[in-house]
């Protein structure tokens, strides 16, 4: 049986958010500390293949249509891994929405 997963623009912005929190805790690292995260190429690619979810559903906006456009530009379309800095400028503007 199969599963028909889709996701809207405000699902994607959790789900990243708690995905961060896992790779900072699996890594013991995090913006707080000197050693940042990375993302891995599978990891990259796990964000993509949920942002593809959510434009089955919808058309990307705010957030989620910078990280595409984020990640297209560090990475191009064939991936790749984001560095410290590339982290931490998503970190820092996906905290943003949670921020007040």
């Amino acid at each position: 049986m199969g599963y028909n997963l889709t996701m809207n623009n405000t699902n994607f912005n959790y789900w990243l958010q708690g995905f961060f929190e896992i790779v900072e805790r699996d890594t013991n690292r995090s913006l707080e500390s000197e050693l940042v995260p990375v993302l891995s190429e599978a990891q990259v690619n796990c964000i993509r293949e949920h942002l593809t979810l959510v434009k089955q559903l919808e058309n990307l906006i705010g957030f989620a249509a910078w990280l595409e456009g984020y990640l297209d530009a560090r990475v191009g379309q064939v991936g790749g891994e984001i560095g410290a800095q590339g982290y931490m400028a998503i970190a820092e503007r996906l905290k943003g929405l949670f921020v007040t």
